[in-house]
């Protein structure tokens, strides 16, 4: 089965009938299988990251056709890769701000013992 968008026909359950217990349980309306609700990330086989990053290499920012197309070689959810682009922008953002900040603290600390 795989996962769909939530329904209003689909309810949630707590382990052992407990209210407060966690985690919860996602039940598909129709079918038997129960899902464990969880915040954790996803875990992708090496072959689809390596995929991404030359993907992120030639385009840092595809388009909404070419996620689709790209979720639907590496047989992930365009959601999946959507959001692993998003994060992968955020990442080289932070790099390049750490390089210029470590690049501008040392300039200061040489130009400071230069005199």
């Amino acid at each position: 089965m795989t996962c769909q968008a939530f329904s209003s026909a689909d309810s949630f359950t707590t382990l052992a009938g407990d209210s407060s217990a966690l985690p919860l349980l996602i039940h598909h309306a129709g079918t038997g299988d129960c899902l464990p609700v969880s915040s954790h990330a996803t875990s992708m086989v090496l072959g689809a990251k390596e995929a991404l990053e030359r993907n992120f290499e030639e385009k840092s920012k595809p388009s909404s056709q070419e996620i689709v197309r790209m979720a639907e070689g590496l047989h992930l959810e365009k959601e999946v890769v959507r959001v692993w682009f998003c994060n992968r922008r955020q990442r080289e953002k932070r790099v390049k701000t750490s390089l210029h900040q470590g690049s501008f603290h040392n300039l200061a600390k040489e130009s400071s013992t230069c005199r």
